[in-house]
Parts: C-alpha cells; structure tokens; sequence
C-alpha cells in the first residue's frame, strides 16, 4: 500500500516538473508569439492598403468599368459610322463631279430666287388691287352721297322758290279778296293758310325724308374705311344693296322714328325718366327748352313735340325722341 503511495507521489512529482519546464518555455514564447502577431497584423494592413492591397483593386476595377463604358460607347458610334458610311460613297470622288455637283445647286438656288422674286411681284400686284377696291369701294359711295346731297340741295333750292311764289301768289290773292268781298276775308283767309301749312308741311316731310339716307351713307362710309380687311365682302353686299324701305308704315309713325334719331348721344327710357327725377324730382312734371338741350342736347324741331304749346315739354311728349 505504501508503495504504491510512493509511486503516485513520484508520478505526481514528475508531472509537477514537466509543467515547470512547459511554464518556463511558453514564458520564453510570448515574445515570438507576439513578434508573430505584429508580423501578421503588418501583412493585413499591408494587403487592404497598400500597392497591391485591396482598396487598390476596387480603384482599379471601378477605371476598368469606366473604360468599358467609353470603348461601348465608341463602339456603337463606330457602328452608327459605318451604317452612314454608305452615304459617303456616293460623294463626289473627283474635282469634275464636285463642279457638277456645285453647278446643280447653283441652278437650284437661281430658280429659287427666281420664284420668290415671283412672288414677290404677285404679292405687290395683290397689294395695288386691294388698295385700287379700297379706293372704288369708298369713292363710289362718296360719289353716290355728292349726288344725293346736290339732289337734295337742288330739290331743297326749288321747293324755297315754289313756296315763295306760292307765297306771293297767296298775299296776292288774299290782298284781291279784301279788296272784292271784305264779309268773306277771314274765311278765305283761313282756308289759304291752311292750305299754305299743308304745303309747307309737305315739303318738309320730304326735305327729312332724305335726311335718313344721307345718314345711312355717311355711316356707310365711316364703316368702308375703318373696318377691317376681312370685312370687305359684307360691306360690299351693304354697297350694292340698299336697305329696303317700309312703305306700308303710316307717315306720321315713319316721321316720328326719323325724330328718334336726331338726339346727339343714346338715351333710353330710364335715362329721360332720371333726367325728370333729378330735374323737377318728379315724373309727372315738365321741362322747358334750355333744360331738355342741357341734358339731352340740341334737338333738332323741338317744337315740334309740344302738343299743348306751352314751351314746356313733359315724359310723355319727349318720349317719341327715344322711339317709344
């Protein structure tokens, strides 16, 4: 039993000094071991960054992508080059069909011109005809309008010197029946006065019955020369055509829309009733002469719209200036 105490006590002992001198040579190790480590450590660095490291690779693999790029980006346009190519074999080769070639586009380039300098011409003679039927087209209104006016002039000039004869035929007359039949004087009187007011109203009626036409031609020409070019068909149907006229109207209602037309601005119904508001402050009320031109202007025969011959004029009499 003892000895066998002793011979796992000499094992132990054994073992004891093996581990000593395992101690003593991996103290002596740790330095190498760390030398070796170091040396590791520097190799690393050195293959992620140095020359021939990895982070030199990727630079150079990103410059090698690049140059793929550009030499497919060269390629396609070679390949578009030589696509095009077949254009540039049909160039002239020589010095003689260069000057053929330059003599064809000079023909080319004279006929051009020439067609252009022909056009130009036609655009000018397009320009003198448009301007000659401007001109026609307001010269023969004008002309129209000079005859109508010496008309009138004339018919205005001969019916004066028919009223002054009938006139002096009537003092005359009525000088001759005084002095034969002095009982029947007034009445005879009477009768060739009111024969005499309906011949002179006659003859102004006729007188204004030309007054309208000779506004429509004015009118017509002021629209001849300021409308514009693509009005021209429209104002020649208004030259050619005159308007057509109402005959079947009485007379005194064609007289009172001449009337209508003689104020100098547009006035409507509510405007002549806003003139009575603020005049007189009421409707029923009347105006005198100066105070109807103030507001609505010179009217030509005013006086021919006081029904009651009192030199003042109400709504209702001023009415028919408006049309109403």
């Amino acid at each position: 039993m003892q000895v066998a105490l002793k011979e796992n006590i000499d094992a132990l002992k054994e073992q004891f000094k093996t581990m000593e001198s395992i101690q003593r040579n991996s103290v002596q190790d740790i330095p190498k071991i760390n030398e070796d480590l170091l040396g590791k450590e520097r190799r690393l660095e050195e293959i992620m960054s140095g020359d021939h490291g990895l982070n030199r690779l990727w630079a150079n693999i990103t410059e090698v992508n690049r140059q793929i790029a550009l030499l497919t980006s060269a390629v396609t346009q070679l390949r578009t080059n030589l696509k095009s190519a077949s254009d540039l074999i049909n160039l002239p080769k020589t010095m003689e069909e260069l000057q053929k070639s330059v003599a064809t586009l000079g023909s080319t380039v004279t006929s051009v011109h020439h067609d252009v300098e022909t056009l130009q011409t036609a655009a000018e003679e397009q320009r003198k005809r448009v301007e000659d039927l401007q001109k026609d087209l307001v010269q023969s209104p004008l002309e129209d309008l000079n005859s109508t006016v010496m008309l009138y002039v004339r018919q205005s000039d001969q019916r004066l010197h028919n009223m002054e004869a009938t006139a002096f035929n009537l003092s005359q007359r009525v000088a001759a029946l005084e002095s034969a039949h002095p009982t029947s004087t007034k009445e005879d009187a009477a009768g060739l006065v009111n024969a005499t007011h309906w011949s002179n109203e006659s003859h102004t009626e006729a007188a204004e019955s030309l007054k309208p036409e000779i506004r429509e031609q004015l009118q017509l020409i002021h629209m001849l020369t300021n409308a514009p070019d693509s009005d021209k068909e429209e104002r020649d149907d208004a030259v050619t055509s005159p308007p057509p006229l109402d005959k079947k109207k009485p007379r005194s209602l064609r007289r009172r829309q001449r009337r209508g037309l003689l104020l100098p601005r547009t006035f409507t119904l509510q405007d002549l009733e806003e003139v009575f508001r603020q005049t007189v402050q009421d409707l029923d009320g009347t105006l005198s002469r100066q105070q109807v031109e103030r507001h609505l202007g010179r009217v030509q025969s005013l006086q021919d719209y006081d029904t009651d011959g009192d030199d003042r004029y109400s709504l209702a009499e001023l009415k028919p200036l408006l049309g109403v």
